[in-house]
């Protein structure tokens, strides 16, 4: 079988007739899973069945290494006295537990690795949930944050993971339609997502002025603005140098807005407007209400 050219009807596999990653039997067609290998029985065990999609996110993700880091720490004291139990990404967002939200999210953009930062409490019980990530196609790497020391100090612990990678982060509360994540622009720069909201008094809003962010307020008094920064971001590795020099606020913790804010200050960071749903779940209890109903609870 040396030489064999493949066709689209012949595939070593059981099940050839619809996507192997999403399940579509529309516009699937044979692939070879790696260009370069070459394999005694001529590729035959090099091929996989996968629409047109999937086909384009699977290799957008290879070809960029793309890197994800999950922070899913401590436990959401504006719940209480439930999650006085429960740490908040434990409790159900439809029929999933919180924190499987963005992983099935990774998932359909093919991440192979990601790291997921837990704090210390209920450690045991969230990691016996997601395993080693074969559940959802991927590999799961852990770390954990010792004390509430706020998302920027979390997000130190992810420096040996991330190396010298441009990357992802995505906070464990917070929820965003699958297939539009996966049509975002390339940045090389760091970049915040925002989203238009009707009540920007409870969220971190950034001033847009001449189609740039001016500054980023927590919960502003004054209308500066309806654009939420939503807790999805992407950094470059200078900012592991950047979380060295903060300052604890007010809260006595590393604030992430303070990472955004320094790149603002240097005329470095983009920003993208989400378009279709997003939900901080753990903002109130109507926004987690809200997810629940997205996904008919």
């Amino acid at each position: 079988m040396e030489g064999l050219t493949f066709v689209e009807n012949f595939a070593y596999e059981r099940d050839w007739k619809r996507c192997r990653h999403c399940g579509t039997n529309e516009n699937i067609k044979i692939y070879k899973i790696d260009e370069k290998k070459i394999t005694r029985t001529a590729g035959v065990d090099n091929l996989i069945t996968l629409c047109k999609d999937c086909y384009n996110k699977k290799f957008f993700n290879e070809e960029e290494n793309v890197c994800w880091v999950i922070l899913a720490g401590w436990k959401g004291t504006r719940m209480a006295p439930i999650t006085n139990f429960l740490n908040k990404h434990e409790l159900p967002v439809g029929n999933r537990p919180m924190v499987f939200h963005p992983l099935f999210t990774l998932r359909e953009l093919w991440i192979k690795n990601v790291l997921v930062i837990f704090e210390r409490y209920n450690t045991g019980r969230m990691i016996e949930a997601l395993g080693n990530g074969r559940e959802f196609g991927m590999e799961i790497t852990y770390r954990i944050q010792h004390w509430a020391g706020g998302i920027a100090d979390a997000l130190s612990l992810a420096k040996d993971f991330v190396w010298n990678r441009n990357f992802y982060v995505i906070l464990g509360d917070n929820i965003f339609d699958n297939n539009e994540i996966g049509k975002f622009k390339k940045s090389v720069n760091p970049k915040v997502f925002i989203k238009q909201v009707a009540n920007p008094d409870e969220y971190w809003i950034g001033e847009i002025i001449d189609w740039k962010i001016n500054r980023i307020i927590e919960k502003p008094k004054q209308y500066i603005g309806n654009m939420a920064v939503t807790g999805l971001y992407h950094y470059t590795p200078d900012v592991f140098d950047i979380i060295q020099w903060l300052r604890p606020s007010w809260r006595d913790e590393l604030e992430i807005t303070d990472i955004n804010n320094y790149y603002l200050k240097e005329w470095k960071l983009d920003y993208e407007i989400i378009e279709s749903y997003w939900v901080d779940s753990w903002c109130n209890l109507s926004s987690y209400i809200e997810a629940n109903k997205i996904f008919n609870l």
